[in-house]
């Protein structure tokens, strides 16, 4: 896929983040609990969060949903950012995660954080790479990664 077609695309209607999430259900396994639990998801985040998807000629590639609506703290909170399994290791999950940075900024936000299994080694890594540190336990199994922007 060539580089100069690839594009970015907010969603932000109910039904086509729910769309969005059933493309990634098998590659995040908290998007794997049922059409019900995905709907419920895609209800919220259509409220309150920012939905991006990289796409290249109409396919999607990768997607992110985040919060960038608290204002008191100025901390963007990323909860989903997936990289379809024949698309990764292009570079694709950097640039959606410069694509969260970018917006984040431009509402304010003055930091990135998320929360991340300890066993998801290669997401630290990608997170690691574009500047994001522990930050602390989130509980038995998942860490607080963040970084300042």
């Amino acid at each position: 896929m060539v580089e100069n077609k690839l594009v970015f695309e907010r969603i932000s209607e109910k039904d086509d983040i729910f769309m969005l999430l059933n493309i990634f259900k098998d590659t995040l396994k908290s998007l794997n609990q049922g059409d019900e639990k995905q709907m419920e998801i895609a209800e919220k985040l259509s409220r309150f969060a920012c939905v991006i998807a990289l796409k290249c000629e109409g396919d999607t590639l990768a997607f992110a949903a985040f919060y960038v609506n608290d204002s008191a703290t100025q901390i963007a909170y990323i909860s989903f950012i997936a990289v379809l399994p024949e698309c990764q290791g292009k570079g694709y999950g950097g640039m959606v995660f410069s694509e969260i940075e970018k917006i984040s900024k431009q509402c304010g936000m003055k930091k990135l954080r998320l929360e991340v299994n300890k066993s998801n080694v290669s997401a630290q890594k990608l997170y690691q790479k574009r500047g994001m540190s522990y930050e602390s336990k989130a509980s038995a199994d998942n860490i607080y990664m963040s970084k300042e922007i």
